[in-house]
């Protein structure tokens, strides 16, 4: 009696250790993947920033440049 419940307790400690390992492999895969994305991505968004900033410095320079 006393070793079934050993054993089951065993088997549920395992799977649980087993869930916690899958988890966390899942999380480090989930952060590499949106790292890489990021990584990839600021080229485009730095070229953005950029883009978005001579944008606006035209619109003041037009609005100075009206009386």
């Amino acid at each position: 009696m006393i070793s079934q419940w050993i054993n089951s307790m065993e088997a549920t400690l395992e799977a649980l250790v087993l869930l916690l390992v899958q988890v966390l492999y899942l999380g480090v895969l989930v952060v590499l993947c949106v790292g890489i994305v990021c990584v990839l991505c600021l080229p485009l968004i730095i070229a953005y920033c950029r883009y978005l900033d001579r944008k606006e410095a035209q619109a003041k320079q037009r609005q100075e440049a009206q009386p």
